[in-house]
């Protein structure tokens, strides 16, 4: 798993997540993204109205990279931790590239098959004929 992040986290322990992670042996390459004296957060997109992102009472929102629970989920994922720079995607790519593929699950389902064409079949050529047996009818009655 890659995870991007500030490492800011709203809950109060990863280690439940973590477990479940471990289990299914699945590593976590996290990156961290700031820095640790914090930053304003930019907004949204370029048509907003101000550079920086506001919370609900209209305070500038200041985001701070905290590497403990970044670090803590790569080690003990088996994964590794970085902190952002810009030549960082390369190597990152390389990285990347050496792991091993595997698919995270699998399993059996139904494929259905069409088998509409030969009873469709018939009821073209049935159509088809009814044209010339209402034909037979006429002149036998006649």
């Amino acid at each position: 798993m890659l995870l991007l992040s500030d490492g800011e986290s709203g809950s109060s322990d990863i280690g439940a997540p973590l477990t479940r992670l471990t289990r299914a042996h699945i590593q976590v390459f996290a990156i961290g993204i700031g820095n640790t004296q914090g930053a304003p957060v930019p907004a949204d997109s370029s048509e907003a109205p101000e550079q920086w992102h506001r919370d609900h009472i209209g305070r500038i929102v200041m985001s701070r990279l905290e590497e403990a629970d970044l670090r803590r989920a790569a080690r003990e994922t088996g994964g590794s931790y970085r902190r952002w720079s810009p030549g960082l995607g390369r190597v990152l790519a390389l990285d990347l590239a050496q792991l091993g593929r595997r698919p995270l699950a699998s399993g059996d389902s139904l494929e259905r098959v069409d088998r509409f064409q030969w009873p469709l079949a018939l009821a073209v050529a049935l159509l088809l004929l009814e044209p010339m047996l209402r034909a037979r009818r006429r002149s036998a009655v006649a």
